[in-house]
């Protein structure tokens, strides 16, 4: 960073929160005008309501990366709201851990350096730590749809993506030929990445964020030409008694990482099989809506949404209004 400090003049912490503190006063303006004394228009009013997230793909094959024909309809009442960032985040470096590098992975793990460079800019105190696992090495057809080439087949991907962010911008990301099986449960993870491919690697993912410390969960995934992408904070023992919890994933689409339904995670054989499969572009769409959702919470403080359903077949990308889950304190065991 030597280079960029001797061109740029970066913005202190304090300027961070409080360019992130003006950030969430604009994004509350109903409070401001309650706290002037001032009324709250009925079309402001009815604006809170409006929200509610419909079935955009219910004709068509949609949505959801393991195969669901449309995407599943939500219960309760959907109102708009907003999130903001957990404060600690604000004060420290943001550890993130991205979990498959595949098409979805790499495309998010490219956007990233950019998030963490505006970050750093605007004050933020050290911006992003990112570590990179897969178990999988590159392989002939990776080099088909994936930045991979054919100079680095049987390759860990995890290393070879983080050598080559490394080498570009300056950084020191590890990569890691792991699953997230093998990654401590106390490791210190702010937000955890999926992009995986099946149900039965959502379901690990699942079982590690219950039992771990991380704040945030966003899955990634997709079909031929449709996906979706989730944010949301695992009901673990960190975020269980927080007052409104942002549901999963796996919360709020069952589904998608049911036991009992079929995996399809046989790989692509050729490189015709594996453009079949998938669209060129929708890694690329659905990596860069995820991380446009990702500026907002970590560069500007807050979110007004929790993710969405992008389909490349028909140009639409529905957002998923933000469903808040009440805290649930677990009682207190005396002791005898």
């Amino acid at each position: 960073m030597p280079l960029l400090r001797r061109t740029i003049k970066l913005a202190t912490a304090e300027d961070f929160r409080r360019i992130v503190s003006a950030n969430l006063n604009e994004a509350r303006p109903d409070d401001n005008r309650r706290k002037r004394g001032r009324p709250t228009s009925s079309r402001q009013q009815g604006a809170k309501t409006q929200h509610a997230v419909s079935d955009p793909y219910e004709n068509s094959s949609a949505g959801m990366a393991v195969g669901f024909g449309k995407m599943p309809h939500q219960n309760g009442d959907c109102t708009t709201m907003t999130h903001t960032l957990d404060p600690q985040l604000l004060e420290r470096p943001i550890r993130i851990l991205i979990v498959g590098c595949g098409g979805n992975g790499s495309a998010v793990v490219s956007g990233l350096p950019y998030l963490h460079q505006a970050m750093l800019a605007f004050g933020h105190p050290g911006g992003l730590q990112v570590t990179l696992i897969d178990p999988d090495t590159v392989s002939e057809t990776n080099c088909v749809r994936q930045p991979f080439c054919r100079t680095e087949i049987g390759f860990p991907k995890a290393i070879v993506l983080a050598h080559r962010i490394n080498l570009f911008w300056g950084l020191n990301w590890q990569g890691m030929q792991a699953k997230i099986q093998q990654i401590a449960k106390n490791a210190d993870v702010d937000l955890v990445i999926g992009c995986v491919d099946t149900r039965k690697a959502r379901r690990a993912i699942e079982k590690w964020a219950l039992h771990s410390r991380v704040l945030y969960w966003l899955d990634l995934g997709n079909n031929a030409s449709s996906g979706q992408f989730i944010l949301g904070q695992p009901k673990n023992r960190v975020n269980q008694r927080k007052k409104h919890r942002l549901p999963s994933v796996t919360e709020l689409f069952p589904e998608i990482a049911a036991p009992d339904a079929k995996d399809d995670d046989q790989p692509s054989c050729s490189a015709a099989e594996a453009l079949t499969r998938q669209e060129p572009f929708i890694n690329q769409n659905l990596a860069y809506q995820a991380l446009g959702m990702l500026t907002q919470l970590l560069r500007h403080g807050s979110v007004s949404y929790q993710g969405g359903f992008c389909n490349l077949a028909t140009g639409q990308v529905v957002p998923l209004g933000i469903r808040s889950v009440a805290a649930t304190i677990p009682p207190i065991r005396r002791r005898r």
